[in-house]
């Protein structure tokens, strides 16, 4: 199973009134805020420190485990974020941010059904939380519910039609179906929006790869390599460029997908099949 090649919207708490054991101190919401901002700014180790502080204050502060959490997933240390979000959540059970991040913590490790349960558990809470549904989405449509997803897209992109991650998840679903057509208006349509988005170029060459217009597909993947791609996109680049037959490239994002999961098997397969052939 491979997770679909769009960014997961893990979300900041900004601070509520009240903590698990009373009214929240004046200075753990500031430091908490502050925290916030900084994380932001991407200042990991500011904002660590930040919510540590808050947490001096209000050692129950739901908001701040869960922003340590996040904090933790940007260092790579998914133990800790794990135990942020789950202390967050017995802390609040109704905290809808905290289920929608520990959600994207399953979905990132690909466990299906919790990350499903999570993001369900979300939109009990929130019915109109649009991050929390485009991640179910995302993991439905990983899952094989196709149909499912595409409903959950439909509503993402009928609340917010210039959302550039649902436009792009809808395009990977009509590709999967093989609606060329309508999987390249959605690329084009997302690059209207955002001509930076590495994900929309990314679907728009695999839309050219099956098209076979490998040109057009060897431009469109030029332009990904060039946004700064996430990690979630580069086992997806890697095996578009050896689709297209850009070996260099091909090799380089695998590589750097092995560094990343040294137990991909998709990875380790791509190369294994191009050493075979070469």
């Amino acid at each position: 199973m491979r997770v679909p090649a769009i960014t997961l919207a893990c979300v900041l708490a900004q601070a509520s009134c009240v903590a698990g054991g009373g009214t929240l101190h004046e200075l753990a919401i500031k430091h908490n805020d502050a925290g916030v901002f900084l994380l932001a700014q991407g200042q990991l180790a500011s904002a660590r420190s930040a919510f540590l502080l808050a947490l001096e204050y209000n050692p129950d502060f739901a908001e701040a485990h869960n922003n340590l959490g996040i904090a933790a997933m940007r260092e790579g240390d998914e133990p800790a974020a794990f135990d942020h979000f789950a202390l967050a959540l017995k802390l609040n059970p109704d905290f809808a941010q905290a289920h929608n991040n520990m959600g994207v913590l399953y979905l990132r490790d690909e466990n299906l059904d919790l990350a499903i349960q999570e993001f369900t558990n979300a939109l009990a809470v929130d019915p109109g939380y649009v991050e929390a549904r485009l991640n179910l989405a995302l993991s439905l449509s990983a899952s094989g519910e196709h149909l499912a997803a595409m409903e959950h897209l439909r509503r993402v992109v009928l609340v917010m039609p210039d959302n550039v991650d649902a436009l792009v998840a809808m395009g990977m679903l009509l590709l999967q179906e093989g609606d060329l057509i309508r999987a390249q208006k959605m690329a084009d349509e997302a690059l209207v929006l955002e001509p930076a988005s590495c994900e929309a170029w990314l679907l728009l060459a695999r839309v050219h790869l099956d098209a076979k217009r490998t040109e057009e597909a060897l431009i469109a993947l030029a332009q990904a390599d060039l946004l700064a791609p996430e990690p979630v996109t580069w086992l997806a680049l890697g095996l578009a460029h050896l689709a297209a037959g850009n070996a260099d490239r091909a090799i380089f994002w695998l590589n750097k997908e092995l560094e990343r999961n040294p137990d991909s098997p998709d990875a380790k397969e791509a190369l294994e099949l191009f050493a075979e052939a070469h």
